[in-house]
């Protein structure tokens, strides 16, 4: 997120040196960027500034807005006979990254795999494997919503658990990819 705001914070910078209209070359000299410019020049360029700066800021409040928390997740990685830990944590990294985006007003407290969990959708991964070629990975999960109920779509100040996540991997086989989640 800094990264987002430094960018604003360097065309905002960019900007009020072009609106004062000058910048500094060097400690000894300072050029005037409208010297020799006509009028239309210097509108145009007024106005591509704050176009910029503008759309600048939007876009950071846009990409920081009410998101879902994901900052503290309990990830619990335990066992698992068809996955290796860098497997199932790639499969939390895509479920952090789309509950981020999509679940606004709620928390992210626990991810979950680990033998219990393969143990309890064996059937379910097995005969999805193979009917459609593909691996399968249950992930489970718990949430809080806050008092509006995330996006309203939740109940207020509930606590949400075993929320499953259904992921299989994508057909070049590099990432996981969601393609349910609910109870």
């Amino acid at each position: 997120m800094e990264s987002e705001y430094a960018w604003v914070y360097l065309l905002v910078y960019l900007a009020v040196l072009f609106f004062q209209k000058k910048i500094k070359i060097s400690d000894n000299t300072t050029r005037d960027l409208t010297k020799g410019c006509d009028c239309m020049k210097k509108k145009s360029i007024s106005v591509i500034c704050a176009v910029l700066v503008i759309s600048g800021v939007a876009t950071v409040l846009v990409l920081t807005g009410n998101r879902g928390n994901v900052s503290n997740v309990n990830r619990v990685v335990g066992y698992s006979a068809l996955y290796g830990e860098n497997s199932i944590n790639e499969a939390f990294d895509v479920i952090e990254k789309k509950f981020a985006k999509d679940f606004k007003g709620c928390t992210l407290a626990e991810l979950r795999y680990d033998e219990d969990v393969e143990n309890r959708f064996a059937e379910e991964i097995e005969k999805y494997h193979k009917e459609n070629n593909q691996e399968l990975i249950v992930v489970l999960s718990i949430f809080d919503t806050d008092e509006k109920g995330g996006d309203g779509g939740f109940n207020p100040n509930d606590t949400y658990a075993n929320w499953q996540w259904y992921l299989v991997k994508t057909a070049d086989k590099k990432s996981w990819e969601i393609i349910n989640w609910g109870y």
